[in-house]
């Protein structure tokens, strides 16, 4: 079975329980003989690493240009809430990335934590 995690929070960077219960989950799932996928937040390069059986992919968080533009640029929502366009902004590259592993491998299972919305976009893939 081919799994992919989404959690903006993976070790060594950005973890908390969230990214430690991904960490857990993925390596048991891979020494279960599963293909595992990690996709993971970065403010740096995006890259693609191997962590022993876990395949890492850290991706940025898209800006979302129509939170920054007319009619919704009078909110401010980048000025004064920015987490809630990182939130939405990283749930679409997460959602870029899965699509483009679909694109390569079948995926059976897609699991995200609920708590920023990491999985929101991927959630319309079918």
């Amino acid at each position: 079975m081919n799994v992919v995690l989404l959690s903006r929070e993976y070790p060594p960077f950005l973890h908390g329980g969230i990214g430690s219960y991904t960490f857990i989950l993925a390596h048991a799932l891979a020494e279960a003989g599963h293909g595992v996928d990690v996709i993971a937040w970065t403010d740096g390069e995006e890259i693609s690493v191997q962590d022993d059986l876990v395949t890492v992919h850290r991706v940025r968080p898209y800006l979302v240009k129509p939170l920054c533009q007319r009619p919704l640029r009078w909110l401010h929502l980048y000025d004064f809430f920015p987490a809630v366009g990182d939130w939405i902004g990283w749930s679409y590259a997460a959602y870029r990335r899965v699509h483009g592993l679909q694109q390569r491998k079948r995926i059976d299972v897609i699991e995200a934590p609920d708590n920023t919305a990491h999985g929101y976009a991927s959630s319309f893939i079918r």
